[in-house]
């Protein structure tokens, strides 16, 4: 068995990347599951719920810094090009962040921030270091990704969550909750750049003495549309938690949080893996004008098959496990995660190949899909708000809404397949 496995793995390239990647994602998770049980008993809800409101503004601010150009580093033509384009993020990164870490520690002590924003506002300046940290390590990865190095960048996913787990843990000992779990986002991506630099993927010593060539004109338009696209799917993110806390409280806030970010670990650990190998290589296919349909449809169906035992089994054990794990205040937790698997499920597999639309140049339809994406969750809060209904209610709805999105956004990715190149 192990030898026509080692056959299969050597024939074929594509395979042996997924497995680095994955092996990497797959262990740098484990170390963060291993770790769930002792960070959710020392932070509880209200401290992940910190977190979780922490996120969405570093997601915001790192629209502003980079404009999402670390994304389409793999896309130029030439390696050329693509060195090019990180100089360009690295530059854009250093002076945001020298803007932005002063201006929001001032608006802290002048602004009466709004209650559900209130926990995470004494720490609001965190979020543009953080966010720098985290697009240079993605630009790193991309390029180390351009030439296969899926070896180092799975090893990188390992040691970016050994530091985020380790900074989280001592935290909570040395400094006040919730900045541990806040700050641990920002040592975990320091870490992952330090192994990536270890591999030779180091952008800063070309910064100075290298200029930034122009832009292609491609790279701007998508770099413009992924900028509204995320701009407006923070609307899809935010609204959830600011409706929780305002109509259920700090509590569930947390509860929802902790779901999120272990119910999409499956997400992260294999789909993150297959899509960055599956970017790579329907990049590669489209830019020798050929279509990469086939290559979509093999991917998504490994993942269904994976996917529904795995999602299937955590409907039925998660209102255990999740107390069980993670402690007796995470009963609700538990409930949520059940009524979200579905949902879960079909972004498992959509979000792996959702970079179709940015391969085949469709440069409107990431702005367009979030914008129904959004419409839709506020809509859904509208509703929510209207007819007073529970928090479970909320989520099943959240959960509804997400299956039918994600189900029209792989479709539309099967169809963007299809397309050559300057079609």
């Amino acid at each position: 068995m192990l030898k026509r496995i080692s056959s299969l793995l050597n024939r074929s390239t594509y395979l042996r990347d997924i497995l680095w990647q994955a092996t990497g994602n797959t262990s740098a998770q484990i170390i963060g599951i291993a770790a769930m049980p002792l960070l959710t008993r020392v932070y509880g809800p209200e401290g992940f719920a910190s977190l979780t409101l922490f996120k969405e503004f570093v997601a915001g601010i790192a629209i502003i810094m980079t404009l999402r150009l670390e994304y389409l580093v793999m896309l130029p033509g030439d390696d050329k090009s693509a060195e090019s384009l990180a100089r360009t993020i690295v530059r854009l990164a250093a002076l945001q962040t020298v803007v932005w870490t002063p201006l929001l520690l001032g608006l802290y002590f002048i602004l009466a921030l709004p209650a559900a924003i209130q926990p995470v506002g004494p720490w609001l300046w965190l979020a543009p270091i953080t966010a720098a940290a985290i697009s240079l390590s993605v630009t790193c990865q991309q390029l180390a990704q351009r030439n296969g190095a899926f070896k180092l960048t799975g090893f990188a996913e390992f040691v970016g969550r050994c530091w985020y787990v380790l900074s989280g843990l001592f935290g909570a000992v040395f400094l006040p909750s919730p900045i541990g779990l806040m700050g641990a986002m920002l040592l975990g991506a320091i870490g992952k750049l330090f192994w990536l630099a270890r591999g030779g993927v180091v952008v800063f010593r070309m910064m100075a003495s290298q200029a930034a060539f122009a832009i292609d004109e491609k790279i701007r338009r998508l770099a413009f549309s992924m900028s509204c696209s995320s701009a407006i799917s923070l609307v899809s993110g935010i609204v959830p938690l600011l409706f929780i806390g305002h109509q259920y409280g700090v509590n569930a806030v947390g509860q929802y949080g902790l779901v999120v970010s272990t119910l999409y670990l499956p997400s992260s650990v294999l789909g993150q893996a297959i899509g960055q190998v599956f970017y790579q290589r329907a990049a590669k296919l489209h830019a020798e004008g050929k279509p990469f349909r086939g290559l979509l449809l093999d991917t998504s169906r490994h993942l269904f098959k994976v996917g529904a035992l795995l999602f299937f089994s955590v409907s039925i054990l998660s209102p255990w496990l999740y107390p069980t794990v993670f402690g007796g205040e995470w009963v609700l937790a538990g409930e949520t995660a059940r009524i979200m698997s579905a949902a879960a499920l079909v972004s498992f597999v959509s979000t792996a190949v959702d970079r179709s639309s940015l391969i085949a140049n469709v440069w409107w339809y990431l702005t367009a899909w979030h914008t129904l994406r959004a419409v839709v969750v506020v809509l859904t809060a509208f509703v929510c708000q209207r007819y007073e209904l529970e928090f479970l209610a909320f989520v099943g709805l959240i959960s509804l809404q997400g299956v039918v999105v994600y189900m029209l956004d792989w479709f539309c990715s099967l169809a963007f397949s299809n397309r050559r190149k300057n079609s």
